[in-house]
């Protein structure tokens, strides 16, 4: 059986929020049996950003007068796909670039809300079936090259790829269950122009001819100046997921930054098909990878490489890094904040204690996602102060400082757009929701 869902969400990145959601079920020859749709009001403490509001066209002044609260959505979502899972033997959850981003937004508001996010499913992302038919079927396959100021490109975006095999004629309008219905339609298309099977894909390959693939293969990719091109890949060690790009290897060598050609492959979530490779000079390369030191040990040890690539990240762009044993400590408690949301000072001031005590960092993201959920279910805003500066003001959860974009800089982007001739009334009412955010929260007066 397979579930298809699809976001519309408040940010890019992984603390923001689900806005618009839709999940269906089917299965492999297309019937449809049960689904879910809701949209969602915005936290207080959630400031949606605008790029992300221009794509999505969503009116936030409608969203809180008739959407959903969050936590509603949580246990609505939650209580729909578990009911799945407990009346199938297999489930398989299915979005557009979904591993890379839906998923970890499913996984981040089921433990605001105190549910397990590790929810039995297999994953499958759609974009890989497209990649992997794009690349095997290259003469018949549409192809759609963009050109930008910076470079050209070959797009796969939802939208682009749909109207390439004609099955969206129009502009998408980005609500989630068209999401969802245009990508069934397209996959179905392909189906039946490529006579392939969608449910039958398996993105995660690695044969085992002559002993010769496990060791060393080649994946066909993306690539922005030809249609696609091959990878050659080298494994470290069987079963630890450690695979050696030879090419960034190669790379590396001019810096010795070895760890930067390492790269960790998950097979409920990667596209990694690999095919033979019997090129002398990859086989070369990959002797040297056998003698060097730092490879040895990884292959012997592999989690040694996941402790020396560990990120200095939000809690919220990997909440795994809290810990199965955290995970069964934090979940009761935040849903305890439900019924005594007057705890939480108390909880607090023993979960810092704690953490002062140990100076464990997964004693600190614990603190974070308990004070976070607090701040979602209370909706108090004069607890939130804090989080409020470091998010939109100082931008210390972003990961990445250049992409980030200060509340200041947002809202007189925001206001100009506003005030440009036929401006979109969703326009209008992100900036009113600006404007009440900042009075709320004395942004244009503490931290500006």
């Amino acid at each position: 059986m397979l579930v298809f869902y699809d976001f519309e969400t408040s940010s890019k990145e992984p603390f923001g929020q689900i806005l618009n959601y839709y999940f269906v079920l089917t299965d492999a020859s297309w019937h449809f049996y049960q689904e879910l749709e809701g949209f969602v009001q915005l936290n207080p403490i959630q400031l949606p950003d605008v790029d992300a509001i221009l794509t999505t066209k969503i009116d936030v002044g409608w969203l809180q007068e008739n959407g959903e609260s969050e936590a509603v959505a949580a246990q609505r979502i939650h209580a729909f796909l578990t009911a799945i899972l407990a009346q199938y033997d297999t489930v398989t959850l299915v979005g557009f670039n979904s591993n890379a981003f839906d998923l970890n937004f499913l996984r981040g508001l089921l433990l605001r809300y105190g549910y397990n996010p590790y929810l039995k499913f297999k994953n499958k992302d759609a974009l890989h079936f497209l990649h992997h038919v794009a690349f095997l079927y290259s003469d018949a396959f549409p192809w759609v090259k963009k050109v930008n100021q910076e470079h050209s490109y070959y797009s796969f975006s939802l939208e682009e790829m749909a109207k390439a095999f004609g099955v969206l004629q129009d502009q998408q309008s980005h609500t989630a269950k068209e999401d969802v219905m245009v990508l069934i339609s397209l996959i179905q298309y392909m189906e039946l122009f490529f006579k392939v099977s969608f449910s039958s894909f398996n993105p995660f390959q690695i044969c085992d001819e002559e002993n010769m693939v496990r060791a060393l293969g080649r994946q066909r990719c993306r690539s922005d100046e030809f249609k696609w091109q091959y990878r050659s890949w080298a494994s470290l060690a069987p079963h630890s997921g450690l695979w050696v790009c030879l090419k960034a290897f190669i790379e590396a060598g001019h810096t010795n930054n070895y760890l930067s050609c390492i790269y960790y492959k998950n097979p409920n979530k990667s596209f990694f098909v690999l095919e033979p490779n019997r090129d002398s000079d990859d086989l070369l390369t990959y002797q040297k990878i056998l003698e060097m030191p730092l490879f040895i040990e990884f292959s012997k040890n592999p989690y040694r490489y996941f402790e020396m690539t560990k990120k200095n990240w939000d809690i919220e762009y990997q909440i795994h890094e809290l810990g199965f044993n955290r995970l069964d400590l934090l979940l009761p408690l935040i849903q305890e904040l439900y019924d005594h949301p007057d705890r939480w000072e108390n909880r607090m001031q023993k979960l810092l204690e704690t953490y002062q005590k140990s100076k464990n960092i997964q004693d600190k993201y614990f603190l974070q996602l308990y004070n976070r959920s607090y701040l979602n279910i209370s909706k108090s805003c004069s607890q939130a102060g804090t989080y409020i500066k470091n998010r939109y003001v100082l931008g210390l959860l972003h990961k990445d400082p250049q992409e980030f974009q200060p509340f200041h800089v947002a809202f007189s982007r925001l206001r100009a757009l506003s005030k440009e001739e036929d401006c979109p009334a969703f326009i209008y009412s992100l900036c009113q929701y600006y404007q009440s955010f900042s009075s709320t929260f004395s942004l244009s007066t503490d931290f500006l």
